[in-house]
């Protein structure tokens, strides 16, 4: 039911400090502000995980549906869809620095949060409730989506990133 995990994460001995840098700050933004994302996800006990609001159906990842003979990497299940797109910028001019990808992530955030508004409305949607059965919530260690959605709610639509920052309760300045 509740499967417990961690993240690990290596840097290559061939980083930039840039690139370093720019890893770290990523991790301290997610540590700081994942939580105001929750709202936007759900938990399929189907396969426990956790699944975008957006997402109509259940995700079914088996390793063996992956398949590599298009020469990317697609499962059976995503097959329906057509296979993610990345967008690799082909010249140095339309990469951006780090900083520049590092505040695109507080504009999304901000936007993020103003949309809660808009999104819920007229109520909580019943799949932000978790559908753990009584004897297993004693383990739910970790904050769900009902439990931030009223904070969130409360900022209104003309939150700011400086008032994410301190109901997230981070020091770094803006």
């Amino acid at each position: 039911m509740l499967k417990f995990g961690y993240t690990r994460f290596n840097i290559p001995y061939f980083a930039t400090m840039e690139e370093i840098n720019y890893i770290i700050e990523s991790i301290m933004f997610v540590c700081d502000f994942g939580w105001m994302f929750l709202p936007q996800y759900k938990f399929s006990s189907v396969n426990d995980m956790w699944v975008n609001l957006s997402n109509h159906e259940d995700p079914k990842r088996l390793l063996g549906d992956i398949d590599y003979s298009s020469g990317q990497m697609t499962s059976r299940s995503s097959q329906k869809k057509p296979p993610f797109e990345l967008h690799r910028p082909t010249s140095a001019k339309q990469r951006l620095g780090f900083d520049e990808y590092l505040e695109k992530a507080k504009v999304h955030l901000v936007k993020t949060v103003r949309g809660y508004r808009t999104m819920f409305a007229t109520e909580r949607p019943d799949d932000l409730q978790m559908n753990i059965p009584s004897e297993f919530r004693d383990l739910v260690w970790f904050l769900t989506p009902v439990d931030v959605l009223p904070d969130l709610l409360e900022l209104g639509r003309d939150v700011d990133f400086g008032r994410l920052q301190t109901l997230a309760g981070s020091e770094k300045a803006a």
